[in-house]
């Protein structure tokens, strides 16, 4: 295994994602890694119905969806040490967005939770097959615990 040199904490923003965001820290701690942190506004069809019965963006929900999320990683940033040009909030597909940013950023791990099925199918796909052809670097899914019903 080769040494990491910049790590992608890809965050949620979940009430467990506190959780995911120590474990990133004391990887990059451990390989004296950069660490940045982004979190992807996803308006998918499955967020908003889909079909002909899609309900169309409108541009403040739109905007208001961008700030909320941008002031949680923010604060979720802080918390952890990540620096301010070092946190992304981006809008789109999930998947799609963590793909080109890590190219983008020249990331060399994923850092992503296992809590929430919905947010990871969004990220990897249906299959592991899929993640192995399209991500541009490793990926380490961190298992966290559920929170209770």
């Amino acid at each position: 295994m080769s040494k990491y040199t910049h790590i992608l904490l890809a965050t949620d923003l979940s009430t467990r994602s506190h959780e995911l965001a120590k474990h990133a820290v004391e990887l990059a701690k451990q390989w004296k890694a950069k660490l940045s942190a982004a979190h992807v506004v996803d308006y998918g069809p499955m967020m908003y119905g889909g079909g002909e019965f899609a309900i169309p963006m409108d541009a403040d929900l739109n905007a208001t969806m961008q700030e909320e999320a941008k002031k949680k990683l923010k604060k979720q940033a802080e918390k952890i040490g990540v620096d301010e040009k070092d946190q992304w909030v981006l809008h789109g597909q999930t998947k799609e967005e963590i793909i080109h940013l890590a190219k983008k950023i020249k990331v060399d791990l994923i850092v992503v939770g296992g809590h929430d099925e919905r947010w990871l199918t969004f990220l990897f796909g249906s299959t592991a097959n899929a993640l192995l052809h399209n991500m541009p670097c490793d990926v380490l899914t961190v298992r966290l615990e559920s929170a209770p019903h």
